[in-house]
């Protein structure tokens, strides 16, 4: 076999996956395009231009906190939007959650390790202090288990999650994820975060 052969054979695999990768822009850019007018279609649904305040703040926290979460949706790489999301949420309700106990003796013995909680730790926080819901709480611990599974590989944490525990192989996560829509979590996530601003608005007030 000839040295050129060669080369071309350990390139292979490389090669195929450049050329998949290049197929998802220069051949899925109609698709692209189609599931980004899905999601204004749904944001308008979801915010109203009515209530031109709601919209204009869910649309800024979009374009801050999101924009990477929009691309993967676009491109269909749903888990990976799904793991920014979680990491999004935790990050700043952990931050409000923090900054809630930070004189309430009752949650004296946390104060240290409040930064090292869950997203669904910091949530229930929140609950008992009667500024989120349940509601609230059972979509932060939903998340966090499919990201879980999503960052573990974890075929069953993945199919409790979205598949009702269905069987499900850990190497058909990724694709069986592209077939989610994953548009109400994004959503979801921004109302969340909504509500995340309003407690910290009333921190605020003297």
């Amino acid at each position: 076999m000839s040295n050129n052969q060669t080369k071309n054979n350990d390139n292979f695999f490389l090669e195929e996956t450049i050329r998949a990768t290049t197929d998802i822009f220069e051949n899925g850019f109609p698709q692209i395009k189609e599931r980004l007018q899905k999601f204004v279609n749904a944001f308008d649904e979801a915010f109203h231009h009515n209530n031109k305040d709601a919209r204009n703040t869910a649309q800024t926290l979009m374009w801050i906190l999101f924009p990477s979460t929009i691309f993967l949706y676009a491109t269909n790489l749903n888990g990976a939007a799904i793991t920014e999301i979680h990491s999004v949420l935790e990050l700043f309700t952990i931050a409000v959650a923090t900054r809630q106990i930070a004189s309430d003796e009752r949650y004296k013995n946390i104060h240290n390790r409040i930064e090292r909680y869950t997203l669904p730790d910091a949530v229930k926080v929140l609950v008992d202090l009667d500024l989120l819901t349940k509601d609230d709480l059972k979509f932060a611990k939903k998340l966090n288990n499919l990201r879980n599974g999503l960052a573990h590989k974890n075929a069953k944490k993945v199919s409790n999650a979205i598949l009702s525990g269905r069987e499900l192989n850990a190497l058909d996560i990724t694709s069986t994820m592209a077939t989610i829509d994953c548009i109400p979590l994004i959503l979801n996530a921004i109302k969340y975060l909504l509500k995340l601003l309003e407690i910290g608005k009333t921190t605020e007030k003297p």
